[in-house]
């Protein structure tokens, strides 16, 4: 079940044996959709790294945290991605990315609150059923101001960065946009189908 507004997002876990500890969100979304293609339970995944682990707090300690019976367990949401209706979904746990070289026109779908060093949805939260969705087209000189401003999630508001919330949705490009999948780079697309699958992916951070 999604987290509701004032609940608590996580509890003290223990560390399954076996599980995969994972360092960036690549790595876990790999994880996901290996586990869906040879049609067994996704298995809970440790955190060291990534936006979605910064999300949920980056608690130091790596994987000795993760053993130590004081990490905190989690139920996240997955996105999924599929490009130019072709048969394969994309997992991801962060975001998903669609923009043209010089970031000019960008479409941000986020899971996470954090792309790497920028603080694109701060409201974003990974275990809320929604994906948030950031959609920009900016001259040169108002995209200098808007990364300036990401690091600290000041962006927001701005009359060229709109911002939304989706269970699901389609986005259609004038052209080809090169597609970040958890900071993957994947083939460029001019059609993209979004969903997001709610609470259905346990970590430990």
């Amino acid at each position: 079940m999604p987290i509701a507004k004032g609940e608590n997002w996580g509890e003290a876990g223990a560390f399954p044996s076996g599980a995969p500890i994972l360092g960036s969100d690549a790595e876990v979304a790999r994880t996901i959709e290996r586990a869906r293609g040879e049609r067994r339970d996704r298995p809970v995944c440790g955190l060291t790294g990534g936006d979605l682990w910064r999300t949920l707090g980056a608690p130091p300690g790596g994987v000795d945290r993760l053993r130590s019976g004081t990490a905190t367990r989690a139920v996240v949401d997955v996105g999924w991605v599929r490009l130019d209706d072709r048969d394969l979904d994309h997992a991801f746990v962060a975001h998903c990315v669609a923009r043209t070289r010089l970031w000019s026109e960008v479409l941000a779908v986020m899971n996470a609150e954090w792309l790497g060093d920028w603080d694109v949805a701060p409201k974003s939260h990974p275990g809320d059923g929604w994906l948030d969705v950031t959609d920009t087209e900016l001259s040169w000189a108002e995209r200098r101001k808007v990364r300036d401003r990401l690091p600290t999630g000041t962006h927001l508001p701005h009359p060229d960065v709109r911002t939304w919330r989706v269970h699901e949705a389609e986005f259609e490009f004038d052209r080809p946009r090169r597609l970040y999948v958890d900071g993957a780079p994947l083939s460029s697309a001019r059609r993209l189908e979004i969903r997001v699958e709610p609470a259905s992916l346990t970590v430990l951070v």
